[in-house]
C-alpha cells in the first residue's frame, strides 16, 4: 500500500494540467517506488525498523513531485507518517481533522515548538538551500526521531538518506554503486541494531 507522500504525489499529479517531467534515465523514466533511475533504486535497501513516534509533513504544492524530497523518506521508515499539501491561504479538511483527532495528546497543547539545534550542517546535497543552516526534511525528522527517544529509527532514517543521496548523486553522473562502501554499512547496521 503506498505511503502518505506517495498518495501527496499521486493527488498532485491527478490535479496536473500537463506531465511533471523529472529529469533523469534515458527517456526521463524513474522508479515509482523511490522515485531515482531504475538503476540506481533503492526499494531493496528501505529500512524496516520498529517506530514508536509519527509524522505530520506539510508540504508545498510541488514539493511531493520532485525526486529529491526527503519527505518521501521519513514516510518510507516511519509508518505512522501524514502528509498533506500546504498552501498559505487554503487549508487541508483532513489535516484539520488530524489536529483536533482526540488521539493525540491534548496535555502537549501547551508545550513550545521544538528548537532543534544540529550539531552538523546540512548533508542535503540535490538542492541548494537558501542557507548553510537550513536542513532538509529527512535530516529535520531524523532529529525529532532522536528527541523522542526512537533511537534505531533516527539513525536508520539518517542511513537511508545518505544512501539516497549516494545513489541519486550517482545516477546523476551516470556512475555505479558500490553496495558494500560505508554509507550502505551504515544503512546495514542501523536497521539491524537492536
Amino acid at each position: 500500500m503506498p505511503h502518505a507522500v506517495s498518495r501527496l504525489r499521486a493527488a498532485r499529479l491527478a490535479r496536473s494540467v500537463k506531465p511533471f517531467l523529472a529529469r533523469g534515465g534515458p527517456k526521463g523514466e524513474r522508479c515509482s517506488g523511490c522515485r531515482l533511475v531504475p538503476s540506481h533504486c533503492i526499494c531493496a535497501l528501505r529500512p524496516n525498523v520498529p517506530t514508536r513516534a509519527g509524522m505530520c509533513l506539510l508540504m508545498a504544492d510541488i514539493e511531493p513531485l520532485k525526486p529529491s524530497n526527503t519527505g518521501w523518506l521519513i514516510a518510507d521508515v516511519v509508518a505512522d507518517t501524514f502528509a498533506f499539501g500546504w498552501a498559505r491561504t487554503e487549508f487541508e479538511p483532513a489535516l484539520l481533522a488530524l489536529l483536533h483527532d482526540p488521539r493525540k495528546s491534548p496535555y502537549l497543547q501547551n508545550f513550545p515548538v521544538l528548537s532543534l539545534h544540529p550539531e552538523q550542517l546540512s548533508r542535503y546535497k540535490l538542492r541548494r538551500a537558501q542557507s548553510e543552516a537550513h536542513l532538509c526534511t529527512a535530516e529535520v525528522g531524523a532529529m525529532c526521531l532522536a528527541l523522542a527517544n526512537d533511537t534505531q529509527a533516527a539513525e536508520a532514517l539518517n542511513a537511508y538518506f545518505e544512501v539516497f543521496t549516494e545513489h541519486y548523486l550517482k545516477a546523476k553522473q551516470q556512475l555505479p554503486v558500490d553496495l558494500a562502501d560505508d554509507v550502505h554499512l551504515r544503512l546495514q547496521t542501523a536497521t539491524h541494531s537492536a
